[in-house]
């Protein structure tokens, strides 16, 4: 199959440095006229060495798109009123502000609450409160976070809790941490052997 690209096959007293040469050769060429080098035309390259051009820009384009897809998740997660800064979940829970912030602290240092930063602010998870009210986390989201901590970070685990769980039928974590905790820690167990093993 044609792909417009014309390899030029090494000669067998040609190796890897006069390979490189020329493409310093070409750089430089490059630079003093102010054309820029075309990589989308490899003319000089093997073929084996074209093929792994081609695989570099396939990495390239997964990474991107990962990006695209990491940044577009994170944008839901700050804009869902899932999570809180210190202040805004004080007046949401109706706790004063300084024993909010001195209480987040402790909690965190003792893996019974999570945060995600975004620039120099700290934002903690409303649905790690009972729905039914209370000032304290849910005692069960420490034994979460245990399992999922090693293997994923503060973003890793509102990325989590906030994506469709098949383990849970479709549901998301978030929302049954209150009423199905049980389930909520098998998912967690679940996800980590998925990775472990996957």
């Amino acid at each position: 199959m044609a792909t417009g690209r014309r390899f030029v096959t090494r000669k067998p007293g040609k190796g890897v440095k006069d390979v490189s040469g020329q493409a310093l050769l070409r750089a430089e060429s490059s630079s003093r006229s102010g054309k820029p080098v075309l990589d989308d035309n490899p003319d000089w390259y093997s073929a084996p060495e074209a093929g792994l051009t081609r695989t570099d820009d396939k990495r390239r384009t997964i990474e991107e798109r990962e990006r695209k897809m990491f940044d577009l998740a994170r944008s839901h997660i700050l804009s869902s009123g899932d999570f809180l800064l210190a202040q805004d979940l004080a007046d949401h829970l109706g706790i004063h502000v300084q024993l909010m912030s001195a209480a987040l602290k402790e909690w965190e240092a003792d893996r019974r609450i999570f945060s995600i930063e975004h620039g120099d602010f700290k934002s903690f998870p409303v649905y790690a409160f009972p729905a039914e009210g209370g000032a304290s986390p849910i005692p069960a989201l420490k034994d979460i976070l245990s399992i999922l901590y090693p293997m994923k970070n503060g973003w890793g685990v509102s990325f989590w809790f906030i994506s469709p769980n098949a383990f849970l039928g479709g549901k998301r974590p978030q929302d049954l941490l209150s009423t199905e905790v049980n389930s909520v820690i098998l998912a967690a167990r679940d996800e980590t052997v998925g990775v472990t093993h996957g």
